[in-house]
């Protein structure tokens, strides 16, 4: 998809203009409310906007977010039928320019007051740095000894993404490698257990290596933005509650690329005090850490923004850290729920979805890679379906969209269109009005279930055992219609992009995957801990 600086006009001019009209003020006064509500840190990079002349800003006044985008910063050059709101205005409002940029020029709001820099860059320089339509997952920053583990939650992939590296200065200990010397010593894992247990034995061999007890397990996706847990906070674009905290976590969302791996299905580990979640967080890894707390620590999310089988497949070698030989065994999650069957492609959508041939190709060489000494006898892998996304349109299409609820102008539908207009839509063969073309996609992904299914089947190894869930989402929109109210089931959906998962349906989805590894394969965890209670008195001292 190409990337068009007409969407965050239109988002911020919509935000503007309704701050506007919920506290009866000008669009001048709406900027310097906008503005007060902006972190500190962002200041360098708003400033310019923020001081933008008053007499320009007044002459904007009457004027809605299309036509100011289309019309006056020419944001949305190449894109003259796209309206969000059904009714621009179409009055001649001028500027004074630079002689040398004219009004047909793309990207005029670009080199205007409303340069918010890196939206106007990113597309030119990820086509520079990478080349067109190529994914690329860059590593783990600070990380000095390089074992693609950080110390610090605030880095790029940092601890926000994997157990947090007890020691930054040696590669040799990080989350899941095992004991040392019985870690006598050293906290070898960073599970946080270390020293002896009694004169002859080691409190890691006590309470993690008996063959009587639960197994050691680490957990590690591999997925997509939805396994990545994407959310942008529906707070940022509805002026109702508007304050001096609702940018708060800005830097941490544009450092995560709108990413909350914290919080999602496969690695959640901590309950958030952001008003945007909205929910408690339950994931696998906690269900593990529960079972056994010898897993402590031990989880990866190498789930990334736009991926496919094909491109999981391509980036797993630059992310991938764990070793048979070093490491304890892992619970592989490999869910690619969407990006196969969902793409921006207006005019040819089903031609560009991934097809079972390639799907069967891409899954197999993920697998060969896995059990090529990346994980040790004893680790699993379970293979999530392709998810039956025919539900957005269905419990959305007639909601409010956030920036239509002030107004009640704005359906989720109407969104779809504008961004399918702007080629900017995700999900075109779902988040469209077009029932055959989202029963289409559908039928897709049900081809591509079968792939998947026959993969696992027929796929064999001394050192990895291979499952497959095909339907791990309907399971949990089924659980959820028993226990929401009919009128409020579209809220477990991503409001900002009414695509993703949210918060209730990445723990739901938590909570029945967690309940089919228990009764499908208990023998991949074992029993639980029997020592967990000592562990936990010991490691809260």
């Amino acid at each position: 998809m190409a990337f068009t600086p007409c969407l965050p006009c239109t988002a911020l001019f919509a935000v503007l203009d309704q701050l506007a009209t919920y506290h009866n003020e000008t669009m001048t006064d709406s900027v310097i409310r906008f503005c007060s509500y902006v972190p500190s840190e962002w200041h360098p990079l708003t400033d310019t906007f923020c001081k933008w002349p008053r007499d320009e800003l007044r002459a904007l006044e009457g004027y809605d977010p299309d036509y100011i985008c289309h019309n006056v910063f020419s944001a949305c050059v190449g894109y003259d039928e796209c309206f969000i709101f059904k009714s621009p205005k179409k009055v001649n409002v001028r500027f004074q320019r630079d002689a040398a940029v004219t009004e047909a020029e793309p990207h005029y709001w670009c080199r205007s007051g409303f340069n918010f820099g890196i939206l106007c860059n990113l597309e030119d320089a990820y086509v520079n740095a990478f080349g067109k339509d190529k994914i690329y997952v860059p590593p783990t920053l600070d990380d000095k000894d390089r074992d693609r583990f950080s110390p610090s939650l605030n880095a790029y992939r940092g601890a926000y993404w994997h157990g947090k590296d007890c020691n930054d200065s040696d590669g040799w200990i990080r989350p899941g490698a095992l004991p040392t010397d019985g870690d006598a010593l050293i906290d070898s894992n960073c599970n946080g257990i270390v020293g002896m247990y009694d004169s002859e034995r080691t409190r890691e061999d006590v309470f993690c290596c008996n063959v009587s007890i639960s197994k050691n397990l680490g957990v590690i996706v591999l997925g997509d933005s939805a396994a990545a847990h994407f959310h942008i906070p529906p707070q940022w674009l509805e002026v109702q509650n508007m304050s001096s905290k609702t940018y708060d976590n800005l830097y941490l969302a544009l450092a995560n690329e709108f990413d909350w791996p914290m919080l999602s299905m496969a690695t959640g580990f901590m309950n958030s005090t952001w008003a945007s979640i909205g929910a408690q967080t339950q994931s696998i890894y906690n269900y593990l850490l529960n079972w056994n707390r010898c897993n402590r620590n031990d989880f990866q999310n190498l789930a990334f923004n736009g991926a496919t089988m094909k491109s999981v497949s391509e980036q797993l070698p630059h992310q991938w850290s764990r070793r048979s030989i070093f490491d304890k065994p892992a619970l592989v999650i490999l869910a690619t729920i969407g990006n196969d069957v969902c793409n921006g492609h207006v005019t040819d959508t089903l031609a560009h979805m991934t097809t079972p041939e390639d799907m069967t190709f891409y899954a197999k060489n993920v697998l060969l890679q896995l059990n090529d000494d990346r994980l040790r006898k004893g680790s699993h892998v379970i293979i999530i379906g392709t998810a039956d996304g025919r539900l957005l349109y269905d419990q959305l299409h007639a909601r409010y969209y956030p920036l239509g609820k002030l107004r009640r102008d704005v359906t989720y539908s109407d969104f779809y269109e504008w961004l399918t207009c702007l080629h900017e839509n995700p999900c075109i063969g779902y988040l469209s009005s077009n029932e055959t073309l989202r029963n289409l996609t559908y039928q897709r992904s049900q081809e591509l279930n079968q792939a998947l299914s026959d993969v696992v089947a027929q796929f064999r190894s001394d050192v990895i055992d291979v499952h497959f869930y095909a339907d791990l989402y309907k399971d949990t929109f089924t659980e959820l219609k028993e226990t929401w109210p009919e009128d409020k089931l579209w809220e477990v959906v991503e409001p900002v992009d009414g695509f993703h998962p949210g918060q209730v349906f990445e723990a739901t989805s938590a909570k029945i995957l967690w309940r089919w590894i228990q009764k499908t394969i208990p023998h991949a965890i074992g029993p639980s801990n029997q020592y967990n209670g000592e562990i936990d008195a010991y490691t809260k001292k």
